[in-house]
């Protein structure tokens, strides 16, 4: 009981400091400090990983420094714990936010876009968006050939590996073939 009782102090004392951390990284935004307040997002959000409304906030001050692998990273970050949360709808904001981020740095950041691609498409189809899917693999497959990259996505199935499932139907193409649709 005393273990439990020691578990449950250490916990309740992280999230106090990461309150804490939260209350001062707003103070420091709305004064106009945000490198610093991003510097606080950036503890309190890798203290609770799982907490994604503040993922979300230190995604967006980071893209607002223009920060973008770190926001695209924390806009992945709160994508993935909404859906570990049972909230599969509201991870589709910050996944088409990093998607949209990633899209601006193609072609340096195109490994990363056709990953987001993939993902975000996955989970408007097991969400009943089988369109949204399909557009959203068309407008990537548009802007890698916009850089002039040969990688193209196809709606196809196959597995992921990462914390966000990607619908089996967006893997890529080999390079220099072209998707069919």
């Amino acid at each position: 009981m005393l273990l439990l009782s020691s578990v449950n102090d250490r916990r309740n004392a992280l999230h106090a400091q990461v309150e804490r951390w939260g209350s001062e990284a707003k103070r420091l935004a709305d004064a106009g400090r945000e490198v610093a307040a991003l510097d606080l997002y950036r503890k309190a959000s890798d203290a609770v990983p799982g907490a994604p409304w503040l993922q979300l906030r230190t995604a967006e001050l980071a893209r607002k420094l223009r920060q973008n692998d770190l926001a695209i990273s924390y806009f992945r970050r709160s994508a993935a714990a909404f859906i570990s949360a049972g909230f599969q709808k509201r991870a589709i904001a910050p996944l088409r936010a990093a998607w949209t981020t990633a899209k601006e740095g193609v072609p340096r950041s195109a490994a990363a876009f056709v990953e987001i691609s993939m993902e975000l498409s996955q989970l408007q189809k097991q969400l009943g968006l089988p369109s949204d899917a399909a557009v959203t693999i068309e407008y990537a497959n548009d802007a890698l050939r916009r850089a002039n990259l040969k990688e193209m996505l196809e709606l196809e199935d196959a597995p992921r590996e990462s914390g966000i499932p990607v619908h089996p139907s967006a893997v890529p193409l080999p390079p220099g073939r072209a998707s069919s649709g």
